[in-house]
């Protein structure tokens, strides 16, 4: 086994760890997975939790059911509006690791490396699909409504190249910061 299987194998939640955990019938799926998610984060910071084991929290089930019951599938899809309940209620943010599972981030440090540089990249290739599209279309051409339209966009998209800039500068920072000189 490898140092980085290994390390992954200490940050899995097993089900004995979530065999504590109550949640509410009563909530939505999403508040429950949320509502996990901060005690996980309080009990175990920074342990994935697997989705099956997840479900098996969230429902309140004997026993952890296999990756591909529906109902692990349908409770990965309520993760979108869980990861705005967690912002809005505790500040964290939901980190996926595909292919492993779930988890809530454990601080500011943790929801920047998780969270903000994975944004920030897409805002910047969003940024650039933006630019390539605007380059090819001659505003002349263009409806009253378009061209007013295209005017709109393209005065957000005029601040986008400084911001793509400071992001990714500061993504980098981030990324090389663990890197000795």
């Amino acid at each position: 086994m490898t140092v980085i299987a290994s390390e992954l194998n200490s940050n899995i939640l097993s089900p004995r760890d979530v065999a504590g955990y109550k949640s509410d019938p009563k909530q939505p799926l999403f508040k429950r997975l949320a509502e996990f998610l901060q005690w996980a984060a309080v009990k175990h910071p920074k342990k994935i939790s697997p989705w099956n084991v997840a479900t098996k929290a969230v429902m309140g089930y004997d026993r952890t059911p296999s990756m591909t019951f529906k109902e692990v599938a349908h409770l990965r899809s309520t993760s979108s509006r869980a990861r705005l309940f967690l912002m809005d209620k505790y500040q964290r943010d939901v980190v996926c690791i595909v292919g492993v599972g779930v988890r809530a981030s454990a601080g500011d440090e943790d929801t920047y490396k998780t969270g903000m540089v994975k944004r920030a990249r897409v805002l910047d290739r969003a940024a650039l699909g933006v630019e390539r599209t605007a380059a090819i279309i001659d505003i002349k051409n263009l409806s009253p409504e378009s061209r007013a339209g295209m005017s709109i966009i393209l005065g957000v998209c005029k601040g986008l190249p400084a911001l793509r800039e400071r992001l990714m500068l500061s993504a980098g920072k981030a990324s090389d910061a663990g890197k000795k000189p």
